[in-house]
């Protein structure tokens, strides 16, 4: 079964680890004020970080992380003299 993602299509699922929200209209509230507000990650940062992961599947990249940091870079290609 698949569907179409929606900003409330998550209500459709089980949330089993979820506390007690024991004032529905605060919570709605809550909802509403960071539903205005921007989005944590662009589509275009998830895009480059889909390719550039596909690159380091391919063998093509690395990945290193460094703290909170990751970091993928091209590698580079010994070049054929000959």
């Amino acid at each position: 079964m698949t569907t179409s993602w929606t900003p409330s299509s998550w209500r459709d699922h089980p949330a089993a680890q979820q506390p007690r929200w024991p004032d529905e209209a605060a919570l709605d509230a809550s909802l509403k004020t960071l539903g205005g507000m921007p989005p944590l990650v662009f589509a275009g940062e998830a895009r480059k970080l889909t390719e550039s992961l596909g690159q380091v599947a391919e063998g093509n990249a690395l990945q290193t992380k460094h703290n909170s940091t990751h970091s993928i870079q091209r590698k580079r290609r010994p070049n054929k003299q000959g």
